[in-house]
Formats: C-alpha cells, sequence, structure tokens
C-alpha cells in the first residue's frame, strides 16, 4: 500500500509526547540478583499530540479517515527538526555539522508536507533532489500507522479537534548509536542529572519478605533478599542526556550509578586535602551506601567508591577507594545508588520542537558479576563481603 504524508501538524497549545520503548526480560533469582536480556537493539516510538481542525482541514480530515485510515502514513518527527533555508533547488543550508541521522538515502520532510530523500550532506548543507520551492525546516520522516480507533470530537458544525496517536513501524527509522557516555565509576557510567525539585521527588522503599502464615496464631516471616529496594522518580528539563542514556542501557538492561542529589552526609571539613583517602562525616546515623558523589563549589563533581564505614563515638569516616583531588570545597556530598530503569518505557513531553521534559524512575540494583560496587564492609556490623564476590556473608 502507498504511504500517504499525514497532512496535519500539532497544535502546540498542548504537549507532545514521544515514547520510546525498549523490550527487557529479566530473571530475578531468590537472592534477588537479576539477569537481564534486551530483546530489541533498538526502541518502538509513538507520537501523541493534538491537532486543531478547521474549515477545509476539517473536510480532508473527514476523506481520510472515511479512505485511508489504516494507513501508512508519513509523519515528521518533530523532535528532531533542523531550521535553515534553501539556497538552491536542491540545497539546504545548516549552521554546523548537519545530525548524525542525515545519511545519504536517509527519508526527509520539508516544511513537514514534501517528501524526498537526502543525496548528501556536508558541513554547513544538505543535498537532495531538486524540488520546486524553498524550505526553512527539515525533518526526518517516521513511516507508521495512527491508531485503529480515534475520537475527533467536533466543537462547531466547521471545527474539530482532538489527539492522536502515531505508532512508527519498527525499524523503518534509522538507529541512532548514541553517543559514548563520558564519566565511569569501575565499570558502570555515572549519570548525573539536573533534577527538578519544585514538583517533589517520590521516594519508595521496599523490603521483600516471604510468611509462612496458616491464617490463624502465629507467623513467621523470612528475607531470602538480604537488601532493600528504593525506587527514585526525577523530573528533568532537557530530554537529551536521559535518552542517551535509555538508548545506552536500551531500557532496563544495564545498570548505572545515580546520585540520590540529597544532602546525605555532612562533612567536618569541606574543603578537601591533598591525597586524601578518606572523609569524616557529622554523626554515626549515616546512610550506607557504596559509593559517593561529590560536588564541588566550582561546578565538578567527584565520584568515589566507599570501601569501609567505621563509625565514631560522634563521626563517621568512609575510607575511599582512591585519592581525591585536591582543592576545592565541597558543597554536598550525596550517596550514590547502583539503580537501572523501572520501565521499558519512556515518555518525553515536548513544550515545543525546542523544549523538553522527562520524568523517569529509577530502581536499586545489586552488583553484577565483574562489578565493582558492594563490596565496601562495614566496621562494627556483622555483615561483610567476601572479596572477589558480589554475595553477602552473613555471621550469627
Amino acid at each position: 500500500m502507498s504511504r500517504i504524508v499525514f497532512p496535519f501538524t500539532p497544535n502546540w497549545s498542548s504537549q507532545l509526547q514521544a515514547t520510546y520503548s525498549f523490550k527487557t526480560t529479566i530473571f530475578t533469582s531468590r537472592n534477588g540478583h537479576e539477569q537481564r536480556r534486551a530483546l530489541r537493539v533498538s526502541p518502538r516510538r509513538t507520537l501523541e499530540f493534538d491537532i486543531l481542525l478547521a474549515g477545509d482541514d476539517a473536510r480532508r480530515w473527514n476523506r481520510l479517515m472515511m479512505t485511508a485510515q489504516a494507513g501508512p502514513f508519513i509523519m515528521p518527527d518533530y523532535t528532531r527538526q533542523i531550521e535553515g533555508r534553501s539556497v538552491a533547488s536542491d540545497q539546504f543550508e545548516i549552521a554546523g555539522e548537519p545530525p548524525a541521522w542525515v545519511l545519504p538515502d536517509t527519508e526527509i520532510l520539508l516544511d513537514e508536507s514534501v517528501f524526498t530523500t537526502v543525496r548528501s550532506a556536508d558541513t554547513g548543507a544538505i543535498y537532495f533532489p531538486a524540488q520546486d520551492r524553498l524550505f526553512t525546516r527539515l525533518y526526518p520522516a517516521l513511516t507508521g500507522t495512527l491508531d485503529a480507533e480515534l475520537s475527533i470530537p467536533a466543537a462547531t458544525s466547521a471545527v474539530r479537534s482532538g489527539r492522536i496517536s502515531f505508532e512508527m513501524d519498527p525499524c523503518s527509522d534509522r538507529w541512532i548509536t548514541p553517543p559514548a557516555a563520558t564519566s565511569f565509576l569501575g565499570v558502570y557510567e555515572v549519570f548525573a542529572p539536573r533534577v527538578q525539585w519544585s514538583g517533589g521527588v517520590p521516594i519508595s522503599h521496599k523490603w521483600e519478605i516471604e510468611w509462612l502464615d496458616y491464617g490463624r496464631g502465629r507467623r513467621k516471616g523470612i528475607t531470602p533478599i538480604d537488601f532493600p529496594t528504593t525506587t527514585r522518580t526525577l523530573n528533568m528539563v532537557g530530554a537529551q542526556p536521559v535518552l542517551d542514556l535509555f538508548y545506552r542501557a536500551k531500557g532496563r538492561r544495564a545498570a548505572f550509578w545515580l546520585p540520590s542529589g540529597e544532602d546525605d552526609y555532612r562533612l567536618v571539613n569541606p574543603v578537601v586535602s591533598a591525597n586524601a583517602a578518606s572523609l569524616t562525616v557529622v554523626g554515626t546515623n549515616c546512610r550506607p551506601a557504596s559509593a559517593m558523589s561529590l560536588l564541588m563549589d566550582d561546578g565538578r563533581r567527584v565520584n568515589t567508591l566507599i570501601r569501609s564505614i567505621t563509625p565514631g563515638s560522634s563521626t563517621t569516616t568512609f575510607t575511599l577507594s582512591g585519592l581525591l583531588p585536591a582543592g576545592g570545597r565541597v558543597v554536598q556530598a550525596s550517596a550514590m545508588d547502583l539503580v537501572r530503569f523501572a520501565s521499558d518505557d519512556l515518555t518525553v513531553v515536548y513544550l515545543t520542537n525546542r523544549v523538553s521534559t522527562v520524568r523517569a524512575s529509577f530502581v536499586t540494583v545489586p552488583d553484577e558479576p565483574g562489578g565493582d560496587a558492594i563490596r565496601m564492609t562495614t566496621i562494627g556490623d556483622t555483615r561483610q563481603t567476601v572479596d572477589g564476590s558480589d554475595r553477602a556473608v552473613i555471621y550469627i
């Protein structure tokens, strides 16, 4: 069946939502450790947005739904718009280098309506077959279908408005390799987003308990999983770093470090001394953690593994895995958790084609074989780990 260029554009008075969906199988052992396998190399994508139809557009919509609702349609990818201008019938001038997805034979839409393909691209220009008009916007073209059932209410006899959902056909979009991670601690990537605290950060704690209960008399609970699970939901402005991480992790597949963003530790001396291998914090009721993230007064973030935690009479000493860089004042000391995405679906909200927000949930996971996350010892506690293993030994 021939494809039809979708002729209606989003009503930007409301939000456009782009949902990316990976697929992961997770096998969880009785002691809580996970084996995760990604079943998709690239995510499936869905666009949702409102349309406003009046006059000829409303009549055109009715005809389209009566004759071609099943599609397939060609839709601009509004989340990857390129602005520029035509300087010739076959040349589109842009600022700087073309995006990574602009490759020869990539299907594109010019000004949302003219379908063509990329012939070549170079610094400052994208070339395509000659056209009979000039353009100011260029988009990647997505192939897909609308929902099988759509509701677009009529406000008057000539005006209709409603929300549509467009599901991209799998593999019809060019697979984009996300940029490589720039920050690591051990074998895991460190992701330190800018959190929006205005709406609050929901945090939930869960510890699995298996109950032996006959429904009468006393009951007995056992905990085969010897660690809790914490789920943290963050609101973040600027979705691209989160989306890049989501692509690298392939949804729930990969684990990474996430600073809590909270003032977990109050340092006795916030000025880092030369070649410091430990930090002393105020109080003895410190949150246990496997790693720590230090935000410095110059904006740098210093991340380090925690090798041991030694409580004293009124302070606690954290022995670190390496030497801290000298100089600078610590403005925030946060615990870092090893986490993964809590869902294989990530929804990005676009307020405009330039401004985006994203809300994502992260759940803590134990260290994986070959990792270096929970191999730490709490001095004075009965729980310690065996060197070279990620399994805990409990001494009773």
